[in-house]
């Protein structure tokens, strides 16, 4: 009788410690969810740049930017 009462608390024990390990898990998942929507906003908004440094006039073409406008932009400071 005792064995099955100890069997039954290393049980109690272990679904216990396996639920805490889902709730962590839950926490991490989500902080990664909205770490991933930030990180996604960023680079939709321009805000991302390499190195800190202007693209070229190649680089805008290549992205789509056209470049008609890229000197007179820069100039402009924009």
């Amino acid at each position: 009788m005792s064995s099955l009462m100890d069997k039954q608390g290393r049980l109690t024990t272990e679904t216990t410690e396996l639920r805490l390990r889902l709730v962590e898990c839950e926490k991490v998942q989500d902080s990664t969810q909205k770490l991933d929507k930030e990180v996604k906003e960023v680079i939709s908004l321009g805000r991302f740049s390499e190195g800190g440094r202007r693209p070229t006039k190649v680089e805008n073409e290549i992205a789509g930017g056209g470049g008609e406008n890229y000197d007179k932009e820069r100039e402009a400071g924009r």
